[in-house]
């Protein structure tokens, strides 16, 4: 192995300790917050770089919550961003949901693709 791909495998392995890492600290920080706040979303769902794994210093952190009832959704979401978790978070509720998960939309269909659920109500 010549040093340029010792380098290159060494800053893949950073980078994907990093994301497990940020994975870990999202879904202790989100769960805290919901048992906090005495919520129970149907899912907390991370999507966008942070998914991916293609982050870097300039990347935001994005979520949607889905919840039953919108204004609850909008409650937790809120409380995520006070927080400081999240810089934008999207809210739905379940019909809406539903509705993105048929959607054509290129958006959607690369959400789905590569979203993480940091939370889900069992």
């Amino acid at each position: 192995m010549s040093d340029h791909e010792a380098k290159s495998r060494s800053i893949k392995e950073l980078k994907a300790k990093k994301h497990h890492e940020k994975l870990s600290l999202l879904r202790a920080s989100v769960k805290e917050i919901v048992h906090r706040e005495k919520m129970e979303p149907q899912f907390v769902i991370l999507f966008g770089s942070y998914a991916r794994g293609d982050f870097n210093g300039f990347s935001d952190v994005d979520l949607i919550v889905v919840d039953h009832n919108r204004d609850q959704a909008d409650r937790l979401a809120c409380s995520i961003q006070e927080q400081g978790l999240a810089d934008d978070v999207l809210t739905l509720n379940s019909e809406e949901w539903n509705q993105k998960k048929k959607s054509d939309s290129f958006f959607w269909k690369s959400i789905l693709q590569e979203s993480i659920c940091l939370y889900e109500h069992s």
